[in-house]
């Protein structure tokens, strides 16, 4: 798609949801917008993250008294709702809802907004998104892509799906070049890194600045999007303790003896929790793909390198009653872990693009860029995956050729930036990077602005 020139672009209103330190990323390209003619509102849960953020903000009041709210049936059953971490993890229920349901229509009836930008995780962006589902207002997601790194995707709502498209890809060769670097390992992604010194110190200040600002907000009222002290503390531990029985139970895939490789992923992360869906629930992906696998035939799993509540009391005792459950070290690679079994299944994991590249064999279950143009690495549900690795030689194995088909499409989906938070990666915030993050949501106005026009905007109540 060819990127029209800013004076070009129509005039638009653009409500961004704030999303704790990620905000100050998203205040940069905001200000820029707002230069270039845009209309800029904020939509503010946290209000300790709301200094500095350009144009007009609207914060969400707390309720007033949210331990008597009562649980409104129906809003947590709404499909948006269903991971939000907060209840999941945090133990802040479902009562508060209805409060914020209300609040944030509110705004959207305030600011009528052509374009709604923010992410998929926190229950108020969750809320949102289904607030402008039901508008039929366009809300996008933009999100680093994985290869190449140096490019985002605007995603639609909850899903994988690309709201616009750049119509950009590398050549062929280049394309082949660039997934033969990924395979060789001379192309590595940016978290699996090691850091300096510098930067772990940095990003310890960092994080101490914010988490005094996220504490700071729970004593202000905000305590759905934040656990307690106490209740962070038992998690930490639960986590610690989840580590120590894993590496107790830790062994290696048996000589002679087939296995399927199951990487877990992160939670909570959007990843899983929402485009992962309906398969977020880890523990029962795992029951499933080992009832579905022959007698004889392991599930051996890798933990996330940077493991979160994923690491459960019920994952480790579910695993400890299964002889077939392996878990593998955790100082195991995954060159290792794919080298001792006949192929992975992941549900969106990394993995599955490394192994359209050519590198290794997996199968995956939500990955749709997958699903659409190379059907013999996809299936529709771990049943389906197991029966494609046990059954078809083929399945679940890329290539240089299809890996480079597969780059040009993510290449042509997506546009020119690095979408980061400050405290990750500050180089985020280099003015020319702002420049193109600002250049490819222009084009998601100019889309989202020409469907108003075929729309009839909601009034607001006298």
């Amino acid at each position: 798609m060819r990127t029209m020139s800013h004076n070009l672009h129509p005039r638009s209103t653009l409500l961004f949801i704030e999303n704790r330190e990620k905000s100050r990323f998203w205040s940069a390209a905001a200000a820029l917008l707002l230069k270039r003619g845009h209309d800029v509102h904020w939509l503010v849960q946290n209000p300790l993250f709301a200094a500095g953020l350009p144009g007009t903000i609207h914060i969400l009041p707390f309720p007033i008294n949210p331990s008597l709210l009562p649980k409104e049936q129906g809003f947590d059953e709404w499909p948006a709702l269903v991971t939000d971490r907060g209840r999941q993890f945090f133990g802040a229920g479902s009562g508060h809802y209805a409060h914020y349901a209300a609040e944030i229509d509110h705004v959207f009836d305030t600011v009528q907004p052509h374009l709604v930008i923010g992410e998929a995780t926190l229950f108020h962006e969750l809320l949102a998104t289904q607030i402008a589902l039901s508008r039929a207002i366009a809300f996008v997601h933009p999100t680093g892509e994985r290869y190449p790194q140096n490019r985002f995707v605007m995603f639609e709502g909850l899903t994988q799906n690309a709201y616009v498209e750049s119509g950009h890809a590398p050549s062929f060769e280049d394309a082949k070049t660039y997934v033969a670097n990924v395979v060789s390992g001379h192309e590595t992604l940016a978290y699996m890194k090691g850091a300096g010194p510098v930067v772990r110190i940095r990003k310890l200040l960092w994080w101490m600045l914010t988490r005094s600002r996220v504490f700071a907000g729970r004593l202000m009222g905000e305590r759905f999007n934040t656990p307690t002290l106490a209740r962070k503390w038992q998690l930490s531990q639960i986590r610690s303790a989840c580590c120590r029985k894993w590496d107790e139970l830790a062994r290696e895939v048996p000589t002679g003896e087939k296995t399927i490789l199951h990487p877990l992923q992160m939670e909570p992360e959007a990843n899983i929790d929402v485009w992962g869906r309906p398969y977020f629930n880890q523990i029962e992906t795992i029951r499933r793909l080992l009832n579905a696998a022959p007698a004889g035939v392991n599930i051996a799993l890798k933990s996330n390198p940077k493991p979160k509540y994923e690491m459960s009391p019920e994952l480790i005792a579910f695993a400890a009653a299964n002889s077939r459950i392996i878990l593998l070290p955790r100082s195991t690679s995954m060159d290792v872990a794919m080298s001792r079994s006949i192929g992975a299944v992941t549900v969106c994991g990394t993995v599955g693009f490394e192994a359209a590249f050519g590198k290794g064999r997996c199968i995956s279950l939500r990955h749709p860029l997958i699903s659409s143009t190379m059907p013999k690495l996809a299936a529709e549900s771990p049943e389906d995956a197991v029966a494609c690795l046990m059954s078809d030689a083929e399945a679940g194995m890329g290539s240089l050729a299809i890996g480079a088909r597969l780059l040009q499409a993510i290449h042509a989906r997506s546009f020119p930036g690095f979408v980061s938070d400050p405290f990750s990666n500050p180089s985020c915030l280099d003015p020319a990077n702002i420049v193109r993050i600002a250049d490819g949501l222009e084009v998601a106005i100019a889309k989202a602005v020409e469907n108003r026009r075929v729309h009839v905007p909601r009034q607001v109540a006298a």
